[in-house]
Order: C-alpha cells, then structure tokens, then sequence
C-alpha cells in the first residue's frame, strides 16, 4: 500500500498541518482528506514527490459539491 502526506493549509497556501496516511490507492488517500478537511481550508495529497490532489471546501454553509442522491436538501 502506498503512503501518502496530507498537507493543510491556510488562506495563503501555508501549510499549517500535515499527517502520513497509508491508502491502497490514489481514490482512496482522497476520500480521507475529504472526510478530514476542515471548512474553509484547503489540502493537497501527495505520494512521495508526485502530486496526487487539491481539495477545497469552502466557508460557505453552501459548499459547491453535487447532492449524491440528486435531492434538495
């Protein structure tokens, strides 16, 4: 299983944390940042030197993601 860094950070692009996760793959070190980020930051997943993702989850109550099951709530 691959290892990855998780790295938090601030309005500026500072890292302000960052943690080691082993994930079988890409898909799946992503999953565990999206369920880890905190509103209104922003992270990026790495595999040794290759960059694997940007995630933001912006502020707002309204975050721009699509309902899984296409409803309103």
């Amino acid at each position: 299983m691959p290892d990855y860094r998780i790295f938090s950070m601030d309005g500026r692009g500072r890292v302000v944390e960052s943690y080691s996760a082993t994930c079988a793959d890409d898909k799946q070190a992503c999953l565990l940042l999206e369920n880890t980020l905190k509103i209104g930051t922003r992270a990026e997943v790495w595999s040794g030197t290759r960059f694997v993702a940007k995630l933001v989850l912006p502020s707002h109550s309204t975050a721009e993601r699509p309902s899984e099951h296409g409803s309103n709530d």
